[in-house]
């Protein structure tokens, strides 16, 4: 089978998608029918000035295959902030893991940088524990009261 992988371009605004098919197009008619499409490509089709793009023509086993191809190209633009895919087109439970990590790992990387930022003074705060009476750092108390040494306080209650 030869599979297509693609991308459907806005020309006004350079956002993209990317995607796979057998069948051109009937895939075209997928998309430019807005009374079917529910996918995030409608919000290209809607403006009314796009073009569709082969990237690669490539002889598979089977959509999987396809679908695993296709994959590399969101990956790859997701390292723009002009791609709309909003998720991938094959996910198992481990490859959805792995790929919301690669996805969302700059967005938690800078909303940790924030908290942090803004509520250092308050984990470094000094709290008692009410199981041991032990005075620790706010942001460490879970830790200390999963520890044996607390733990035991606990169950001597």
């Amino acid at each position: 089978m030869i599979g297509i992988i693609y991308k459907l371009k806005c020309l006004e605004t350079n956002e993209f998608y990317i995607g796979s098919t057998f069948n051109m197009n009937k895939r075209i008619h997928g998309h430019t029918n807005l009374n079917q499409n529910k996918m995030v490509s409608r919000h290209i089709i809607k403006r009314n000035n796009y073009k569709f793009i082969i990237l690669e023509e490539r002889e598979v086993n089977s959509k999987l295959s396809l679908e695993l191809i296709e994959n590399l190209y969101i990956l790859i633009g997701w390292k723009t902030s002009k791609c709309i895919n909003s998720k991938m087109s094959y996910n198992s439970d481990s490859y959805r893991k792995w790929y919301y990590s690669v996805k969302h790992r700059e967005r938690h990387n800078e909303t940790n940088r924030e908290w942090k930022k803004n509520n250092l003074e308050k984990a470094r705060e000094k709290v008692k524990c009410n199981y041991c009476n032990a005075i620790v750092n706010r942001k460490s108390l879970k830790r200390h009261q999963s520890r044996n040494i607390c733990l035991n306080n606990r169950l001597n209650l």
